[in-house]
């Protein structure tokens, strides 16, 4: 497919195009706003802090917020640990490239900090119900060299073909759409005179008069600066646009735009043409500001989307997920409002109650009254006037309290098990047992994360095939989290492959992440297991280290044994030394002294004599 020109002004070619790119997203957005990305600004609130619902007057602002330390924790567990990446093929004869991919996919990982990135779009994708990861080419990275490089996109500026129902079907998928709030000046960086006609858009390239509360927030608003009603808005420094990337299928096309569905493969007895249908590509069409940017076919070797979808939540009818913090919205807005009004209670029953007669005190006097300690009354003969004490908040008050939070934690997954508590009176054992149960669910989305990884790092395969073509430096963690440098040879990918099959070598690999090997705590068990199992003679020693991923395992074990026997021989001199001075009435004692009796006649005896 050949890239359709456009022409420099305004043609019927070009609206056309820019209308029917517009019309995927508006059916995909439709579809969209039915999902729980619609109350995205509510719930990130929600975890923020912010209230959802105006305090009435007179209410104290009290809140508990639990959602944020459930956002956190959870976020923490599952990358509580670095995952084992590697790259794996069906050839033995791909040994040495797999390891070379291999090292380029960790470092990949290490120079993107995305250990970080990870926790970070996990957090975001618990409070949206779903995030978006793309993997691209970056030509400005590593200093102008040009790099590989993963992130997460704003799930909010990104449209799907509505026909798609789960994240594992994206390649079945007729389009996907993404947006982002670009300079125009960095537009014109990129795709040249072309992006000359981008007119600016109003609402991205002006800001209010007085400020507000909000500044560049998220790609995918469109008023990405609050505005209120009546407000001036002041004009930009910076124009912006709104740059839209359509991906989408389609034949492949002639210079002129003609599609070519069929191809010829031979004629029939009559004489007619036999027609076989050809497999349709991906397009991307890049645009802004009213203007076709580029339309080619897809850049990429791989021939995929760019994106992967990582939901939360099991949704059988649309790939974006569920919520957790919707399914804990009501349950945190209640304790929050049940906990400010027990403490207007309390601040309103705290005051002493005054009983008296009505002319008891004067009426300055009575207007002195306060809850101040030792407060001097003088009241005129037979008369009465008395203090009575607030009565105690009622015992349900707080059980109510402690329901509502271990209703949220129970829902959740995160109860106190899981949050490293128990009771003491518990062996280790049952402890141990209890928090594998515990972490049913962390273990559930860590399957589902990984498998994220796995989709979307399986791009980066073909990347590096179609990218790195020369040398470069990889640099990545190695043993005791040792920045360490390893030479890329393009020349080990490609030795001994025909030039014209260099485009499909990719699909000889396969990228992995060891199962729940994100979890710490999977690690630990499994050490723990496998040191039970060798203490019971069943496994080897260097299968003890293999199962906690211990770097040079073998080696390792060669130095233990090399240690064993240095401080076996060191005990036995020492057994040796102060043997004859042992009395000889036992069998152990006999052996020291045969340790003895085996050296020279001339080392002194220690006392032997006596």
């Amino acid at each position: 497919m050949a890239t359709i020109s456009v022409s420099p002004s305004t043609s019927r070619q070009e609206q056309d195009l820019l209308a029917y790119c517009e019309g995927l997203r508006q059916e995909s957005k439709l579809a969209k706003d039915l999902t729980d990305l619609r109350d995205a600004e509510l719930h990130l609130g929600l975890v923020r802090g912010e209230r959802g619902t105006r305090q009435p007057r007179g209410v104290p602002p009290f809140q508990l917020n639990i959602l944020w330390d459930l956002v956190q924790r959870k976020a923490g567990q599952a990358t509580d640990a670095r995952p084992t990446l590697e790259i794996v093929s069906g050839n033995p004869a791909n040994s040495e490239r797999c390891e070379l991919l291999t090292k380029c996919a960790q470092a990949l990982w290490d120079e993107t900090v995305w250990q970080e990135q990870l926790a970070r779009g996990i957090a975001l994708t618990m409070q949206l119900g779903c995030n978006v990861g793309m993997v691209r080419w970056d030509p400005l990275a590593d200093f102008g060299k040009g790099d590989i490089r993963a992130s997460w996109y704003d799930p909010r500026a990104v449209f799907i073909d509505p026909a798609v129902t789960s994240p594992l079907h994206l390649d079945q998928a007729e389009f996907v759409v993404t947006e982002e709030v670009r300079a125009v000046a960095s537009l014109i960086e990129q795709f040249g005179p072309r992006a000359e006609r981008i007119k600016p858009d109003g609402d991205l390239s002006t800001y209010p008069e007085r400020g507000s509360d909000r500044g560049v927030q998220s790609p995918a608003q469109w008023n990405f600066r609050a505005r209120r009603r009546g407000m001036r808005s002041v004009t930009g420094q910076v124009p912006r646009a709104m740059a839209k990337h359509f991906w989408f299928r389609d034949w492949e096309r002639d210079e002129r735009g003609a599609p070519s569905r069929y191809v010829h493969v031979g004629y029939r007895a009559d004489g007619t043409s036999i027609l076989k249908p050809k497999a349709r590509i991906i397009r991307h069409v890049a645009t802004a500001g009213g203007c076709v940017l580029v339309d080619e076919p897809n850049p990429y070797w791989h021939q995929q989307y760019p994106i992967e979808i990582l939901d939360w939540g099991m949704e059988s009818d649309h790939p974006w997920g569920q919520s957790e913090i919707r399914q804990l919205r009501y349950a945190q807005e209640t304790l929050n409002q049940f906990a400010s009004q027990t403490l207007r209670n309390v601040n309103l029953t705290n005051n002493f109650k005054v009983i008296s007669d009505f002319n008891a005190l004067d009426p300055d006097t009575f207007d002195m009254l306060s809850n101040r300690a030792a407060i001097v009354i003088k009241k005129r003969p037979n008369t009465q006037i008395g203090f009575e004490s607030p009565p105690p908040l009622p015992n349900y008050t707080f059980t109510m309290i402690q329901w509502l939070v271990s209703a949220i934690e129970i829902v959740s997954g995160m109860t106190e098990i899981s949050k490293g508590s128990a009771a003491p009176s518990q062996s280790g054992i049952a402890i141990e047992s209890l928090q594998m149960a515990a972490q049913t669910v962390i273990r559930l989305q860590t399957r589902r994360i990984e498998a994220f990884l796995e989709r979307l790092f399986q791009k980066t395969i073909s990347m590096i095939y179609q990218y790195y073509t020369g040398q470069r430096v990889l640099r990545l963690y190695g043993p005791g989290q040792a920045w360490l440098t390893h030479l890329f040879d393009r020349a080990i990918l490609v030795f001994g492959i025909d030039p014209d099959r260099i485009k499909e070598q990719f699909r000889d690999y396969s990228f992995h992440i060891r199962p729940m090997s994100s979890l710490n705590a999977t690690k630990v068990q499994k050490g723990v297991l496998s040191a039970n199992l060798y203490q019971m003679g069943l496994i080897p020693g260097v299968d003890v280290l293999k199962s906690v991923d211990w770097e040079k395992p073998d080696a390792t074990i060669q130095e233990a044994r090399a240690d064993q026997i240095a401080r076996s021989q060191v005990m036995m001199a020492t057994a040796a030394l102060g043997g004859a001075a042992q009395p000889q009435g036992n069998v152990g004692a006999a052996a020291r002294g045969q340790s003895a009796a085996r050296l020279p006649a001339s080392f002194p005896a220690s006392g032997a004599t006596r």
